[in-house]
């Protein structure tokens, strides 16, 4: 009998962080998991920005391949403001593949999954969906499983995340389930030198380290979620923790060379 697959992605989650953590027996999921079984860094997309590397990960291919190169739409022409979606991937996805082998899959907040896909079993759209939008699952008819209190937004709670991915495993179970949460990026883009000890210029200790502890619950929040999600599959699910890139401390100024080779007509995506 083939054994079901779970897999949490983690965004921006890295073991400069998750290392100290974990030894420091704050992360008891995580750590369980890992003297469990196997884990390692892998190099990421080029660029290692969110879409790209998340399109990697459910296509198999790299950015000139699957077509997703930044948060934004790549060819020339395109107006500020026009993010990439589910229709910027020029490649098969890991949901089509498997469902045409029978297997049902269930994804869940995977950038990009909007406008949602027909698959063999469930789809929940990602943070990059417009505001307001109702079509967030196919198939439709499961809305009423999202709960009234289910919007998709840049930010969504992590609790609210983890209650529908739990109710969608006990009344819709599937054979390969992804689900990704974006607190450890959103995280570390404001509190990473703050975690790694690389204090502000001019900030006062104390507050440095209040504001790193407020940093740490929330992966030790994370960790907990984990657990639960992994509990909840059962033993004999094979399970993945992920990340899409690791992280380091942000610029002051971003230079965007890709969107500028593309708006001047150097750089074109493989069809």
């Amino acid at each position: 009998m083939a054994r079901k697959v779970l897999v949490i992605g983690l965004d921006g989650a890295t073991f400069r962080l998750l290392g100290p953590m974990m030894e420091a027996g704050e992360l008891p999921e995580l750590s369980r998991l890992v003297a469990s079984g196997c884990h390692g860094e892998l190099n990421s997309t080029f660029p290692p920005l969110t879409p790209p590397a998340w399109s990697a990960f459910m296509t198999g291919k790299n950015p000139g391949k699957h077509g997703v190169v930044s948060f934004r739409r790549a060819p020339a022409g395109y107006r500020t403001g026009d993010f990439i979606n589910a229709k910027s991937l020029r490649a098969r996805t890991l949901w089509e593949i498997v469902g045409e082998t029978g297997r049902t899959v269930g994804a869940i907040n995977v950038v990009p999954s909007y406008p949602v896909r027909a698959v063999n079993g469930f789809m929940v759209a990602c943070m990059l969906a417009p505001p307001g939008a109702q079509d967030i699952i196919y198939p439709p008819e499961y809305r009423a499983l999202l709960g009234d209190d289910y919007v998709i937004s840049l930010e969504p709670p992590k609790q609210l995340v983890v209650e529908v991915t739990l109710r969608l495993m006990r009344e819709r179970p599937c054979d390969l389930l992804a689900v990704i949460f974006y607190e450890p990026d959103r995280v570390q883009h404001f509190f990473w030198k703050h975690l790694t000890g690389e204090r502000p210029d001019g900030a006062d200790p104390a507050v440095v380290e209040e504001l790193a502890g407020a940093a740490r619950a929330i992966y030790r929040d994370l960790d907990g979620a984990v657990g639960t999600l992994v509990r909840e599959s059962g033993p004999d699910t094979v399970t993945f923790i992920v990340s899409d890139h690791g992280f380091a401390g942000s610029p002051d100024r971003f230079v965007y060379v890709n969107r500028w080779l593309a708006d001047r007509g150097f750089l074109h995506v493989h069809r």
